[in-house]
């Protein structure tokens, strides 16, 4: 036997190189099987060693082991050819001539076939999986569950009780349960921004109900606020006593422009409106005079607020806040 020996050889292509050696025994062609594969793994090529398409020659020694193969073209660059004993070889002959003798030669042919199929058990196991030296096999049962090909995808655990192997799910479940997770943590995120909005509307109902229940009449709310363009000013409703308008600027800071700035017609003396600013970068501006008799210029920004009574014939400021 040839020392070292292997049941397998591998070479990687190289674009100009027809022939390849390997280095273990075989008796006849059919003993020996051929993979090759891409760069990316993929098995693009697999005959015996009497294939005459894909090969060009085959030369082995059946005594002492080895051979070269001739391919019937060249291996491309980074192509990866591999050489196996078959897993059916080799096939020990059993034709013994009458008043034949057990010669050395027979002997040492049949000791090398009995090597051969050694190796080839003892190379397959150390490439498969395998139990533990100290694991107790005795309520254990080692074998994989039936029907495992019409499992694709299934995925191998130990039972419950310890006692072997079971299929507990498909790779295709977990996908779908990562969808439904998915799914779900759109749906939480989507219920968490309505919940917002929901409070924030909540806030400002109540505070239109609590101006309501007051007696005042409320415009806008601090989340939606009236728009106020520079030319049209902010409108009171003469049938109301008393109003609250939370406004901002139409796109934008405004100065208020019209004339008069806070509607007089149809008021009564006595009215009241009260004026609350609800965003800082739209700001709404009013002067003293057009309508008003305030204490100098007043810009409502977030939360500022004018309170004005309407005198008979303008409105007189009562109080102003500012916020900062």
């Amino acid at each position: 036997m040839i020392s070292g020996f292997d049941v397998k050889d591998q070479a990687l292509g190289t674009g100009d190189t027809l022939a390849y050696t390997f280095d273990f025994k075989i008796y006849d062609p059919t003993d020996l099987l051929i993979w090759v594969q891409d760069g990316s793994g993929n098995v693009v090529e697999q005959v015996r060693g009497d294939d005459t398409t894909y090969l060009a020659g085959l030369a082995f020694d059946s005594l002492n082991g080895g051979g070269t193969v001739t391919l019937a073209a060249f291996l491309p660059d980074t192509y990866v050819i591999t050489f196996m004993l078959a897993p059916d070889a080799p096939d020990q002959p059993s034709d013994f001539p009458d008043k034949g003798s057990f010669s050395l030669s027979a002997l040492e042919g049949a000791l090398d076939f009995l090597a051969s199929c050694i190796q080839r058990v003892s190379w397959l196991a150390t490439r498969a999986a395998v139990m533990h030296d100290l694991d107790d096999l005795s309520s254990f049962d080692p074998t994989l569950p039936l029907g495992i090909g019409n499992n694709p995808g299934g995925v191998v655990s130990v039972k419950a009780d310890g006692s072997g192997f079971e299929i507990i799910i498909t790779t295709a479940t977990i996908a779908a349960a990562q969808g439904y997770a998915s799914t779900a943590q759109a749906a939480q995120n989507a219920a968490a921004s309505s919940a917002t909005a929901a409070a924030a509307s909540a806030t400002a109902a109540a505070a239109s109900a609590a101006a309501s229940q007051s007696g005042v009449t409320p415009f806008g709310t601090p989340a939606a606020p009236e728009n106020v363009l520079a030319a049209n000013g902010v409108t009171f409703t003469p049938a109301n006593q008393e109003e609250v308008h939370w406004i901002q600027g139409n796109a934008g800071n405004v100065v208020v422009t019209a004339n008069p700035q806070i509607n007089t017609a149809g008021v009564a003396k006595g009215q009241r409106i009260y004026l609350y600013g609800a965003n800082d970068a739209q700001t709404v501006k009013f002067t003293n005079g057009n309508g008003l008799s305030l204490n100098g210029d007043c810009i409502l920004g977030q939360e500022d607020c004018l309170g004005l009574l309407f005198n008979g014939t303008q409105w007189s400021e009562l109080f102003r806040r500012s916020a900062t």
